[in-house]
Order: C-alpha cells, then structure tokens, then sequence
C-alpha cells in the first residue's frame, strides 16, 4: 500500500458511533493535504468503513486546496470555520 493510501498514517482517526474520520492535520492546510485525507479514508471505505477524509489547520495554504476538498468530498475544520459535514459529526453523540 502506498502510504498516502495508508490511513495508519494519518493524524488521527476519529470514531463515533459507525462512522469514522480520517484527519490530516496541518497549519497550513494544503492540496496534498486534502488529497492524503480522501485517499486514506477511501482505503477504510474499500473495507467496509463509513469513513470521511478530513483536513484541520489555521487557514488554508491556497484557494486551490479548498476547492479541492469541496470536489473531493473532504470535510474541514480551518481556523474557527467547518464544513457542515464536520459540524454534523462533532454532534453526532459519542
């Protein structure tokens, strides 16, 4: 496996319930970043995992890497803003 297949390498994995997120963690949240976090949570999907890539830092490197995490389907927490899905789960009861 490749390791930015790998989600044993991730930042952290975090599970509630049934699903799962797969996080990438950086200051500045970048296009490889996102691309590691939807290639790492695709890995657990191919075995049966609800599991959702998602990227958290203090701002984004690049408009690009937003834009590549909303066509990805990567959830997001940069600064004091997320995404919906993100919301949704920090809701979710443990």
């Amino acid at each position: 496996m490749e390791p930015d297949d790998d989600p044993l390498l991730s930042d952290l994995i975090w599970w509630k319930s049934v699903k799962m997120l797969v996080v990438e963690a950086s200051l500045q949240v970048d296009r490889y970043d996102v691309e590691r976090a939807a290639r790492r949570s695709a890995t657990l999907r191919r075995a049966g995992a609800d599991a959702v890539g998602v990227v958290i830092g203090k701002a984004w490197a690049t408009p690009e890497a937003w834009e590549m995490a909303m066509a990805q389907g990567v959830e997001w927490f940069i600064g004091s803003d997320m995404s919906d899905g993100f919301r949704q789960f920090r809701q979710t009861p443990a």
